[in-house]
Formats: structure tokens, sequence, C-alpha cells
């Protein structure tokens, strides 16, 4: 699912084995500013970056979702996280992979304001 909406909301959501070229599952452009996802559930999703999601806009908000089991040929088997502000909180991100960057490649940017979440 490609996103470029502004406070685009996806919630209750389920992905299941999806695929791109960026964003196995979910691609938040940078003009997807303020963007919210809750409840939402990714499994066995793939990417050349962003197994599950890949995130470039800002503010966005992830809370209460899981990311399981997806791939990228390249960075973030969860998450590739490569730009914006954020919050990810109380979501499971497990049993992903990647080249490099295996869960998010975000962990590394401490402005993002990271909350509790999940790793397995």
């Amino acid at each position: 699912m490609y996103i470029a909406g502004d406070f685009s909301v996806i919630d209750n959501t389920l992905f299941a084995m999806s695929n791109a070229n960026d964003g196995g599952a979910i691609y938040l452009s940078s003009n997807a500013q303020n963007a919210i996802l809750t409840n939402v559930s990714i499994d066995k999703a793939s990417a050349t970056n962003g197994g599950g999601i890949y995130v470039q806009a800002l503010n966005t908000k992830i809370s209460n979702s899981s990311i399981k089991n997806s791939i990228a040929s390249d960075n973030g088997g969860g998450i590739y996280w490569k730009a914006g502000a954020g919050i990810l909180e109380y979501t499971n991100i497990e049993g992903n992979t990647a080249k490099t960057r295996v869960f998010c490649r975000c962990l590394r940017q401490y402005q993002h304001g990271y909350r509790p979440f999940l790793l397995w």
C-alpha cells in the first residue's frame, strides 16, 4: 500500500504475503505526514528495503501492531525508517530477516522519540 496523503490512518488491517520494491506491505512517502498505523498486522511481506514497512514521512506513529516473518533483500527486515521523526510503540517485531539491519534501520536515529515495543 503506497500512502502519500497527510493524516492518513490505517487501523485494524492485515497484510499477508505482500511484496513491493520498497515497503513490502506499506510505503509511507515523504508526503504522508502525520500518518497513524494502529492495530496493523503484517506477516510474510517482502521488499528490497523495509520488508514490512518503509517510512519516509514525518511524524509517523505506529502502535499496537505486529510485523512478523518479513524479508528485506537489503535493509530493515521489519521496518526501514529512512527519514522523518515518529513514534514506534507497543509493537511486536519478530522473525524478520534482511541483509543488514534486520529489525529496523531506525534504531540508531534517536531523534525519532521511540517508546516501548517488543523485539523477539
